[in-house]
């Protein structure tokens, strides 16, 4: 079953959001768009999860203290992780703004 399985369940949902979905080319271009490159792994086949994950046959949130506090190390570490990928992209990109060049007047 594996992946095949997961696909599965997920694909009423890519097909009933298709027109969004189609926005970004294929899931490279989501995971780019949206900055969540650490959720994947180095060629965007496989994505990581904050907790252990069995085609979705496991919980979806922790159970105990001791994955609770896994899932929330994991969760805090990409948040920063994101930040830090968002504030380099604006950093780079948005440099008009920073240096007070308006040319709207």
């Amino acid at each position: 079953m594996g992946r095949k399985g997961g696909l599965r369940q997920l694909l009423p949902v890519i097909e009933r959001y298709e027109k969004f979905f189609s926005l970004f080319q294929d899931f490279r271009g989501y995971v780019d768009f949206f900055f969540l490159q650490d959720l994947v792994n180095e060629d965007y086949t496989e994505v990581r999860f904050f907790l252990p994950f069995d085609d979705f046959k496991t919980p979806a949130i922790p159970q105990n203290k001791e994955e609770y506090f896994e899932h929330r190390i994991n969760a805090i570490e990409f948040l920063e992780a994101r930040n830090r990928r968002i504030n380099e992209w604006a950093s780079n990109n948005l440099k008009a703004n920073q240096t007070g060049d308006d040319n709207s007047e």
